[in-house]
């Protein structure tokens, strides 16, 4: 066998394992203090004036582009380091480009202690609502 096929499959191994690794760690929905919300359910939530924190964990050019009403950007690169800037009292709802980097900001959170943590599901390319841009 070529080096280079060897060294392709090892590549291929690796992210296969690191997909795998990636999806165990999500929280699956139903998980205490956890509510993976349909972007039905959180536009409806904000249409009754509710006031969940809404966090953009995309990059900020892709905030840029278009984002929900209310949101902050805060990237998930920089999620470590800007974590003090949410509190633990009030919902937290992420959002992304789809959802799973959504779900790992939300799982991030829990490890932190936080109890009232969420995500649109289907991040930005399910959102049908209202944008800002």
């Amino acid at each position: 066998m070529k080096k280079t096929s060897l060294i392709g499959i090892i590549v291929v191994l690796v992210i296969v394992g690191f997909f795998f690794y990636n999806q165990q760690r999500v929280t699956p929905a139903g998980s205490e203090g956890y509510v993976k919300y349909s972007p039905a359910q959180l536009e409806e939530r904000l249409d009754t004036g509710e006031q969940p924190v809404l966090v953009d964990v995309r990059f900020g050019y892709e905030f840029a582009t278009g984002h929900i009403t209310g949101a902050i950007n805060i990237p998930l690169g920089q999620l470590k380091d800007r974590v003090k800037e949410l509190s633990k009292e009030k919902e937290i709802i992420f959002v992304c480009h789809d959802g799973p980097m959504g779900d790992m900001a939300a799982n991030y959170l829990l490890e932190q202690g936080y109890t009232k943590v969420g995500n649109l599901v289907g991040g930005m390319g399910a959102w049908s609502g209202p944008l800002v841009k």
